[in-house]
């Protein structure tokens, strides 16, 4: 059956991203997985990209890492 991917384990309460891009570092909430998204890939909200780049470029490298909230 299918599973919901917005009751992963990785969206438990604990979980945060630290992302870090060209223009600052945030630390996000993960609210759901990225259904289209390779393994290291981060889908972050409209509201967050200008934070870490340039929303015009659309994806952008950044790099990540798994903290506490």
């Amino acid at each position: 059956g299918m599973t919901n991917p917005n009751n992963h384990p990785l969206c438990a309460a604990q979980n945060c991203v630290e992302v870090r891009g060209v223009r600052g570092t945030v630390k996000l909430k993960i609210s759901d997985t990225c259904e289209g998204c390779a393994n290291n890939d981060v889908d972050v909200a409209d509201v967050i990209f200008p934070l870490l780049d340039d929303p015009v470029k659309g994806r952008v490298k950044v790099t990540w890492r798994f903290v506490n909230c």
